[in-house]
C-alpha cells in the first residue's frame, strides 16, 4: 500500500503474515498510543483504516495469543506480498 502494509485475514489462504512479537509493561497505556498510530478508534476517521484484534500467532515455540492490526478497508488493486514479509 505504500509506506506501509496492511494484513487481512483469508482463512482460504496457506501463506503466512510475518512480524515480530512484543512483550508490553503497560498494555493499556502502550495499545492506545499504537491505536492512534494506527488509526483505531471511535475517535479516528470512521471506517478505521485498521482494526485491531486478538488472535493466536504461530511461532517456533507454539501459539502466543496476540493483539494484531488488521487492515479494515478493501483491497481491490493492491499489491499482495506473496512472501508475507514487507520491507521498507
Amino acid at each position: 500500500m505504500g509506506e506501509y502494509p496492511g494484513a487481512i485475514l483469508d482463512a482460504s489462504s496457506e501463506r503466512y503474515v510475518h512480524g515480530s512479537i512484543y512483550l508490553m509493561d503497560e498494555p493499556e497505556k502502550i495499545l492506545k498510543i499504537i491505536d492512534d498510530y494506527e488509526g483505531f478508534g471511535d475517535n479516528q476517521e470512521q471506517p478505521n483504516l485498521f482494526v485491531r484484534v486478538q488472535m493466536a500467532i504461530e511461532t517456533i515455540g507454539g501459539s502466543v495469543k496476540c493483539w494484531i492490526y488488521l487492515y479494515n478497508l478493501p483491497v481491490n488493486g493492491l499489491l499482495l506480498i506473496e512472501s508475507g514479509k514487507y520491507k521498507l
